[in-house]
């Protein structure tokens, strides 16, 4: 009986774990870029008493392609290419990895994204002229039109860098949203990510969440079942126990 109720509380806790993520991807189903995320549930057997144990495998995302919206944002651009993604670094020179390609300028004329800095294909933070207007041209060219001696005049500022990730299974998303590659088991950086001088882009456009509210809706509901079933089963369990105990406190 106490092994029973053990089973019903895992699985009851990874139902949660379940119900979580699932909310999680539904509160991100408008975020551009967004990856849906879901974890697979394994059922093994003990060694030990050949009681069935629920395990869990480790986080899984859905890398396929999310819709292309046009958005005609100056500084808006999409990656049409699934292995294709934008290259961000942080102050500590760590790298990460996004098809969200929202940017926005900084104070100090930095293009960045969430705080982290954009890099051009030369692995260098993109900069803007202050006070300059920066867009996207028809080719995926940053451009800026800068004000000099009361004429406007459009400054040629180049392309952000672009890498394929070869091997999407060395990715994991990093706890500020962004993904990046393991720190184990990694061959080489450079046998997982590729430069992409020549990438495809779409200026004016995002890529949308891959998320599909519907499905998630549905494990939502599933997962409020499954949790009510888990708790009745520990519920049950414990009327039991303590009937049990009754019966044989009387007995004795």
């Amino acid at each position: 009986m106490d092994n029973t109720i053990d089973i019903a509380k895992q699985a009851a806790n990874q139902t949660i774990n379940k119900q979580a993520i699932s909310a999680n991807n539904l509160a991100n189903v408008s975020t551009p870029g967004f990856k849906a995320q879901f974890r697979n549930l394994l059922h093994t057997i003990s060694n030990e008493n050949d009681n069935d144990k629920l395990t869990i495998d480790s986080f899984q995302y859905d890398l396929s392609h999310g819709i292309i919206r046009h958005t005609e944002q100056p500084l808006d651009i999409a990656l049409p290419e699934d292995y294709s993604w934008f290259l961000l670094r942080n102050d500590r020179l760590e790298d990460f990895y996004t098809r969200n390609g929202h940017f926005e300028v900084n104070e100090k004329g930095e293009l960045t994204m969430k705080g982290l800095y954009v890099m051009n294909p030369k692995g260098i933070p993109v900069k803007v002229p202050i006070n300059s207007i920066p867009s996207f041209n028809s080719d995926g060219v940053l451009t800026a039109l800068v004000q000099e001696n009361n004429e406007s005049k459009v400054v040629t500022i180049g392309p952000v860098k672009v890498v394929n990730i070869l091997d999407n299974s060395y990715l994991y998303k990093h706890p500020n949203g962004f993904f990046r590659l393991r720190d184990t088991n990694v061959p080489t950086v450079d046998s997982i990510v590729e430069k992409n001088e020549k990438a495809q882009v779409i200026p004016g456009a995002l890529e949308e969440s891959n998320v599909n509210p519907t499905e998630n809706v549905i494990d939502m509901i599933n997962n409020t079942r499954q949790f009510d079933m888990q708790m009745k089963m520990i519920s049950d369990c414990n009327e039991n126990e303590q009937k049990a105990n009754s019966i044989l406190n009387i007995n004795n």
